[in-house]
């Protein structure tokens, strides 16, 4: 919020220091002697800073003054510890981080003075002040000698104080848990306090945190604390990894659905390993009466089962789905019977296909019932596919699907619809076309007879065809589409040309309504501005977005500088399917990849290779595509400070 340039004032710098987030201040604020306070920048991947070419306007850490600051001369380290007892509560806290400091390096050398410790109990004792209390209290940890007083304040009336005296004492290599004194933290009000020992339960051996997750995983307001789900699911991990029994304990005293979603999920990650597992967990959701458990246990089945097209129907699922099918919850049938599809149940089958093919449902509903039929990838859901293309609403699902099956009449039959359909279809039956040798040649057939626009072959595009690593398609792609340059060799060129074009007096009069709308089709599917947008690529609210030649060099060649995230990995299936998407999440089953148009759930069996490429996802020549007037409205967009509403009219 204080990058040079962004608008903040030194208001906004105080109510950024005052920000209630303890975690936050901890690791970007520190203060200085002179009283000023140094903030670090934030670093987001890719946009907010390049790694290669650093911006010199853009610094990672800023100071903060109020009024003029003296410089501080002196040295700490010859005060007497009563001094620096006394400093733990200067106003200034480095005063009182420095003289922790060097009590501790005097105990580890033995020169502190022997009435040190008792000074501290007794100031600690007295303090009224949380602060205080927490700074003698850090003191004291430093010098090894906080143990005595850790146990009387469990009960301090303020939840920062009790939340460092349960935290540390789990830190003590040799102190007994009695679990009686940490009765007081599971049933603690503050939620701070249950972070506090989450956190610190990590510490413990797996099999001696059994007790304290299961009562304080009994919380049901912790389901929406913001830290607490995933702190307890980090805790309860190790138990999901190596006692399947102690975890399906934690599971189904749960009232945090990430914890019980996330056991599930991880159990059935290892079924191949130990098959008695999915009927255990079956049994469970057997016992299960509310819907939120029965839905958080079938989504981390779900999970757990990614990358498989289908397995046999395990123990116990049969009675469980006759009776969740006839559930009242919408959201535990939808996920009983995609599961059931995987355990190719034909009558859950049949009851999705019915939902795929009624018009008077949901959108979302049909697709997500489509997205479970085509897991399996056989003969029945082919077929379906292909009845689709004649929908308008389920079209391009459908369009995306097809790449999926080696089919040699694909190409004949997309290219057949292809004059009827809208810019996003066609750009899906494209994309769709490139994945395979064969059919990229119909589609450069396509070309060349202009049955297919040139224009309508995006630079990636090509690349992936070019990619394929078929002779015949490399030599029709260079006389149908052209050589492919790498932008990077007309780069500075086309950056002077824009440059020259958007000069400070025509950016005035660019119209932000319409530089949105230009935005919204051709930049918000990949990223996220004013948080509006996809997230395949990076945020740009907090990217260089006023600095033209930084948005020139990221749109005219946006394979200059790849972040490591964003980086296109090339996938060859056993089928003869070629993919190009940035990994999302690769787990020892499946690999989940972001197309420019998809999101692909792959099983690691049936990938053939896999390679990574230097070049962007981010396609070249978008700039190319827009006339001087949309140049100018969408750059003049990217630069404003403020979110603007889209036109009334086109």
């Amino acid at each position: 919020p204080l990058r040079k340039g962004s608008g903040y004032t030194a208001g906004h710098a105080a109510d950024f220091l005052t920000c209630a987030d303890p975690w936050y201040m901890a690791l970007h604020v520190k203060s200085g002697p002179d009283g000023g306070v140094y903030v670090s920048d934030w670093t987001d991947t890719g946009e907010c800073h390049n790694y290669d070419r650093v911006d010199p306007s853009n610094g990672r850490v800023f100071k903060i003054t109020y009024g003029e600051p003296k410089a501080w001369k002196g040295d700490l380290s010859k005060l007497s510890d009563v001094e620096l007892v006394k400093l733990q509560t200067h106003k200034n806290e480095w005063f009182a981080r420095q003289a922790r400091r060097i009590l501790q390096e005097r105990s580890a050398v033995n020169k502190r003075d022997a009435g040190t410790d008792s000074l501290l109990k007794k100031r600690l004792i007295d303090a009224n002040k949380p602060a205080e209390v927490l700074n003698y209290l850090w003191a004291l940890w430093c010098t090894d000698s906080a143990l005595e007083v850790l146990p009387g304040l469990l009960i301090h009336q303020n939840e920062n104080v009790r939340a460092w005296a349960f935290r540390l004492l789990l830190e003590v290599p040799s102190y007994d848990v009695p679990l009686r004194e940490f009765s007081k933290a599971f049933d603690d009000t503050s939620p701070a306090v249950r972070l506090a020992v989450a956190g610190a339960l990590q510490r413990l051996p797996a099999r001696q945190r059994i007790a304290m997750l299961i009562k304080l995983l009994k919380h049901v307001e912790d389901e929406v604390d913001a830290n607490l789900p995933l702190m307890l699911w980090y805790a309860a991990l190790p138990l999901a990894n190596s006692d399947s029994a102690a975890a399906l304990d934690v599971a189904r005293s749960s009232r945090v659905s990430i914890v019980r979603r996330s056991i599930v999920r991880r159990l059935v990650e290892q079924v191949d390993a130990n098959p008695k597992l999915l009927p255990e967990v079956i049994a469970m959701l057997r016992q299960e009466a509310a819907d939120s458990a029965r839905l958080a246990i079938l989504q981390g089945m779900e999970e757990g089962l990614k990358g498989r097209r289908q397995i046999a129907t395990p123990t116990g699922w049969r009675e469980v789905y006759a009776v969740l099918r006839e559930g009242e919850s919408p959201d535990v049938r939808k996920a009983a019977a995609k599961l059931a599809v995987t355990f190719g149940d034909a009558e859950a089958i049949a009851l999705l296909a019915k939902l795929v093919r009624n018009p008077g449902i949901e959108i979302a509903t049909r697709h997500e019932a489509l997205q479970a039929l085509l897991i399996p990838q056989d003969a029945s859901s082919m077929a379906l596919v292909k009845e689709l293309l004649d929908d308008p609403a389920m079209r391009g699902t459908a369009i995306r699907a097809l790449a999926a099956f080696k089919n040699d009449g694909t190409p004949k039959m997309l290219l057949a619809i292809y004059p009827k359909l809208n810019d996003a279809e066609k750009a899906d039956v494209i994309q769709t076309l490139a994945a395979r040798p064969a059919w990229a040649l119909a589609l450069l057939d396509a070309m060349e007879s202009k049955q297919v626009n040139r224009a309508d072959v995006s630079v990636f595009v090509a690349r992936q065809m070019q990619g394929l690593k078929d002779k015949q398609v490399q030599d029709r792609l260079t006389k149908v589409w052209g050589q492919i340059q790498p932008a990077s060799k007309d780069r500075l060129e086309q950056i002077a040309k824009y440059k020259k074009l958007l000069t400070a007096e025509t950016l005035k009069e660019a119209n932000l309504a319409n530089g949105r709308l230009i935005y919204s089709k051709n930049c918000a599917s990949c990223h996220k501005l004013y948080d509006d947008g996809g997230n395949i690529g990076p945020a740009l609210t907090g990217a260089q977005r006023s600095n033209l030649d930084y948005v020139l060099e990221n749109m005219i060649d946006p394979s200059a500088v790849v972040a490591r995230d964003f980086q296109v990995t090339k996938i060859e299936t056993a089928s003869g399917r070629t993919i190009n998407g940035i990994i999302k999440l690769e787990t020892d089953k499946a690999l989940t990849l972001q197309t420019p148009n998809e999101v692909i759930v792959l099983p690691k069996d049936e990938i053939e290779s896999r390679s990574q490429s230097a070049l962007s996802i981010m396609p070249e020549g978008v700039l190319q595509k827009l006339t001087p007037d949309e140049v100018r409205d969408l750059v003049a967009y990217l630069a404003s400070k403020d979110q603007v509403p889209l036109p009334k009219s086109p």
